[in-house]
């Protein structure tokens, strides 16, 4: 829940914010701003064969994007993903988890 009156956008000022275009399946197009992070992690499995995975996930705050589901798409970078999994935090920012679609 969002303290009422509280700006959650500060919480983006000096952070490698940017802008994004949220398309929800239902359709229409919002521009909002996040914080993306696409975190590459290498595993080397018992095996000896290494496997790699690209993580992306995007955080935002809550109320620009209410009703973001499991299915739409985001523009980030000139790259769309798809949100496979919507995470708030229940203080007013909500996670994204993504892949590339």
């Amino acid at each position: 829940m969002t303290i009422p009156g509280e700006d959650l956008s500060v919480f983006f000022d000096g952070l490698d914010a940017t802008s994004a275009t949220w398309r929800p399946a239902a359709g229409g197009s919002y521009p909002v701003t996040v914080i993306f992070s696409e975190p590459y992690v290498t595993i080397d499995p018992v095996s000896g064969v290494s496997v790699g995975s690209a993580d992306p996930s995007a955080i935002a705050i809550e109320v620009d994007m209410a009703t973001v589901k499991h299915g739409d798409q985001i523009d980030i970078n000139a790259v769309t993903y798809k949100v496979i999994k919507v995470r708030a935090d229940g203080a007013g920012l909500v996670t994204l988890d993504l892949r590339k679609a």
